[in-house]
């Protein structure tokens, strides 16, 4: 198990100048992949190792000498990917579509209620237009598999990356909506302070709803 760890401890204990190197590329990766650009990260990853060798910062003798550390770090790269690959797309992307299609039909069905009061058949029209367009509005329900071959194969390649991104997107998201929802009340008072004094008439489909709090 000791040479499982040669690497990890390797790429921690490097010295100033190839980590600088070794982390100004992980970095760069990590920015292709945050725009999906995995063509640009794996050539800048063929590049950064060519580069390695040239620098002299690894060498052909060290990675003979430490091939069980490589094997066992392959080993477990690829399992780990196809784990991550398919966290990334059942429960995160496909579940996330599906609560956004619920959604979508709930709200579109408390409109149609709203506008044609107990007009059942009305209703069931609507909500079939609807359903209609949901491909259009959303992808091709449920997900194709084929239509994501990318996506895939980049959370599989690339999922040291792929893990981070994810996390520090959500994070970042759940912040900033926590943030909005905090101050949106504020900001609407802000608006309608600056507003007071001027005579002015929205058209009826553009009344806000009194009762409505904005939440993004």
């Amino acid at each position: 198990m000791s040479e499982v760890l040669v690497l990890p401890a390797m790429v921690v204990g490097l010295s100033l100048w190839p980590a600088i190197f070794f982390w100004s590329i992980a970095f760069a990766i990590f920015i292709e992949l945050c725009f999906d650009q995995g063509i640009v990260a794996l050539a800048t990853l063929i590049c950064a190792v060519l580069a390695s060798f040239w620098l002299g910062f690894i060498s052909l003798d060290f990675v003979y000498q430490h091939q069980a550390a490589f094997l066992w770090l392959l080993a477990f790269y690829i399992p780990a990917g196809i784990v991550w690959a398919t966290i990334r797309w059942y429960p995160l992307y496909v579940f996330g579509v599906r609560n956004k299609v619920r959604k979508f039909l709930a709200t579109e069905q408390a409109r149609l209620r709203q506008s044609y009061s107990n007009d059942v058949d009305a209703i069931a029209r609507g909500m079939m237009s609807v359903r209609d367009s949901l491909t259009y509005k959303f992808e091709e329900l449920p997900p194709r598999v084929l239509n994501h071959k990318s996506d895939l194969v980049r959370w599989m390649a690339w999922w040291p990356f792929s893990i981070v991104t994810y996390l520090l997107g959500e994070f970042l998201r759940e912040l900033f909506t926590a943030i909005y929802d905090g101050f949106a009340d504020m900001w609407q008072r802000l608006s309608n302070h600056a507003f007071r004094n001027v005579d002015y008439q929205n058209p009826p489909a553009l009344e806000p709803d009194p009762n409505k709090r904005i939440i993004g």
